[in-house]
């Protein structure tokens, strides 16, 4: 993670392949460090809106928006139409509960 800061105090618009990208999220946010977690999230949507993880990679950007930043607004825009592109039932009703928690 160090390593990650460091290129994006350098390099602010660095970018890293997705996968890279992805395990740098998850690094960050397991290591408690949302903020770094949710800037690499975006970062890999913006740069891989098509890649295969996006729809999960959207869900667990809203989880650290509105959970651990109360960013709440930012949220409810990635929230949308989620529910149709998953199958999974915990994950459908994480989405239908961060949804309520950014409403309220």
């Amino acid at each position: 993670l160090e390593g990650y800061r460091a290129l994006r105090a350098h390099v602010p618009t660095a970018m890293l392949g997705s996968a890279a990208q992805l395990e740098i999220a998850n690094a960050a946010l397991a290591s408690g460090d949302a903020q770094l977690a949710a800037t690499a999230y975006a970062g890999l949507l913006e740069h891989y809106p098509s890649d295969a993880k996006a729809t999960e990679v959207r869900l667990l950007l809203a989880l650290v928006l509105v959970r651990r930043l109360g960013r709440d607004r930012e949220a409810v825009p990635l929230l949308e139409g989620l529910e149709d592109r998953i199958v999974d039932p915990s994950q459908r009703a994480l989405v239908e509960a961060l949804r309520s928690e950014a409403r309220s």
